[in-house]
């Protein structure tokens, strides 16, 4: 596999080198398609800003300032789907809802109630239809089969403290995931469906007149990683985003905690060890997004994280930079972040778009945070997941 990475931490411009890289590619491969893959919710933003520095790069390309290019596509994985697939077959089945998949599975369970009493017996619950649906979608997506689940079955007497419920449960998910699989064929196409037709359609395919970019991405499921070494091993020039430390290459990462997500990514792909990646497919970026104070915070965070010990103390300089605060509640802690949004916004000519508000669990923050910054009429865009499969706009 010749995979490229284009590495650097969060205090890096890796979305800088990563754009300055399509720019390069694009002016130098004039006979390529280039696709951009990045995340659903940030779709058009991304789409902006690669074509914005993209006509930075070649002014020729532009008109006042504006580039279209039938050779760039900025795509999410779902709309990978349909550039690839719009005219197959598979692709015109009817697409099988949440909503539609919820009453599916109703009758499923009610058509099959006498095999799974324990899964009939949930289905009354609010929600449960639909978290089934979502495991259905997970197992799908990480290339579990039924034969995997009955494995699962056979090894899990020989442990300890295992409840017999538990078999049970698997036992009925495995009857459930195999007939579930068969029935849904018959009518509907899911999108993990259609992926691992996509998947099977890519190793028949020859790839090398693509460049493929991603960028975003904080974790990838099991059919996006098949999806990515087919490309890879049908001739496509893949390049992968990485908020990861350069100089990991050459260093212990047994221990480095910090950088798991993207340490465990690159294992998904294939390379478990830093040092057989080519030095010319390993990119980094050395250019600096960040005040020295949030450097040194990350450095911090990435020490203590990783249990080593650091000397890194808060001067005068970075006091303007970093600020710490201790409230008693979350709801306290978002209305003073709002008050202070509020101020800055105006007493300093800050502008709401210069603010960045993050939660280590977004969940617990949701809902305060919608309230009170409507409360206190602060605009917001909430930075989370939305599936656009079947938004009308697509």
């Amino acid at each position: 596999m010749t995979m490229k990475f284009i590495v650097g931490r969060q205090q890096d411009d890796v979305a800088a080198r990563l754009y300055q890289q399509i720019s390069t590619d694009y002016s130098t491969s004039l006979d390529k398609q280039f696709i951009c893959l990045v995340p659903n919710h940030i779709k058009f933003n991304s789409e902006v800003q690669i074509l914005a520095h993209l006509a930075d790069a070649r002014p020729e390309l532009a008109t006042n300032g504006i580039i279209a290019s039938s050779r760039l596509q900025i795509l999410s994985f779902s709309r990978l789907l349909w550039y690839f697939l719009r005219d197959d077959p598979k692709y015109q089945q009817p697409q099988l809802s949440p909503a539609a998949q919820a009453m599916f599975l109703s009758n499923f369970l009610h058509d099959h109630r006498q095999e799974l009493p324990l899964f009939f017996g949930e289905s009354r619950k609010m929600g449960f239809l639909e978290q089934l649906g979502q495991q259905l979608n997970e197992l799908l997506q990480g290339n579990f089969s039924t034969a995997d689940l009955q494995e699962i079955l056979t090894k899990l007497p020989e442990q300890k403290q295992v409840p017999g419920s538990t078999l049970e449960k698997i036992n009925e998910l495995s009857f459930i995931f195999e007939n579930y699989q068969a029935e849904v064929a018959a009518k509907f196409m899911t999108n993990e469906q259609l992926m691992a037709y996509f998947i099977s359609q890519t190793k028949k395919r020859d790839f090398s007149n693509f460049n493929i970019y991603l960028s975003g991405f904080s974790e990838l499921n099991q059919q996006q990683v098949q999806l990515l070494r087919n490309f890879d091993q049908q001739g496509a020039t893949v390049y992968l985003t990485l908020y990861l430390n350069p100089d990991l290459k050459h260093q212990d990462i047994s221990e480095q905690y910090y950088f798991h997500g993207p340490l465990k990514m690159l294992r998904q792909l294939g390379y478990p060890d830093l040092t057989t990646i080519a030095a010319e497919n390993w990119l980094s970026c050395q250019t600096k997004r960040t005040s020295p104070a949030l450097q040194a915070l990350e450095d911090y965070w990435i020490d203590s994280t990783n249990g080593v010990p650091t000397s890194t103390q808060m001067d005068q300089k970075m006091k303007q930079d970093v600020q710490i605060w201790q409230a008693d509640s979350v709801t306290s802690e978002v209305r003073g972040v709002a008050n202070y949004v509020r101020q800055l916004v105006a007493l300093q000519n800050y502008r709401y778009r210069d603010f960045l508000v993050l939660a280590n669990n977004l969940p617990d923050y949701t809902a305060p945070i919608a309230a009170l910054f409507k409360q206190n009429e602060l605009p917001f865009f909430s930075d989370q997941q939305i599936p656009m499969a079947n938004h009308p706009l697509v």
